[in-house]
């Protein structure tokens, strides 16, 4: 089990990490500054959605690997794996930065895993196939206007917040004793700014 939940439950967590750090770190604020960080600011966040979403379809193609003991389990993962998903999916937030929908989901996932492994690729040869292959990098257009559009727009941007909680939701199901990421690494956001 361990083979497919330890790559998802990092790579959620430094998805999640990141998300936390846009919302509540005004991390988009402070890396535009310089043209330099304005492009790690982009790329690492692309990446880190991208292999967060290459673990996702991993799973998908894997699924009956990933038996975590019991259907209710089983269950649990797939709903809350669904339920990120949906947030990035959805249509029920004010604008539309960082909506993905789910083929698109499905196809970044796909194009992050490398070859028949199950593996996907890592940030260096993610960058490599950005600047490089123009096909790969047209699927990130949407969401790197999107990320550049969130550094200078003000307030917490309710999807961003919504996602961050989702995937701390999956971590805490995939790490329920906080083996891997302790309590005081665990922190949500909320839409009124407060964490818990």
């Amino acid at each position: 089990m361990s083979r497919f939940r330890d790559p998802l439950l990092w790579a959620a967590f430094d998805f999640q990490s990141r998300l936390f750090n846009i919302v509540d770190g005004a991390f988009l604020r402070v890396y535009f500054s310089a043209p330099h960080d304005r492009e790690y600011a982009i790329r690492s966040t692309l990446h880190v959605l991208a292999e967060y979403l290459g673990w996702v379809e991993i799973l998908r193609r894997r699924i009956f690997f990933l038996d975590l003991g019991n259907k209710e389990a089983n269950r649990r993962i797939v709903a809350l794996l669904t339920r990120i998903g949906t947030v990035l999916n959805g249509d029920g937030y004010p604008d539309r930065h960082f909506q993905l929908f789910r083929s698109d989901q499905r196809a970044i996932g796909e194009l992050v895993i490398k070859g028949s492994k199950d593996d996907c690729m890592g940030y260096a040869e993610f960058c490599e196939r950005l600047e490089s292959d123009p096909e790969f990098a047209n699927w990130f257009v949407r969401l790197s206007n999107s990320i550049t559009e969130l550094a200078v727009l003000p307030g917490r941007h309710p999807r961003l917040v919504d996602l961050q909680v989702a995937l701390m939701d999956l971590i805490d199901f995939l790490d329920p004793e906080q083996e891997r990421f302790p309590q005081k690494r665990r922190f949500r956001t909320t839409a009124e700014g407060q964490l818990y």
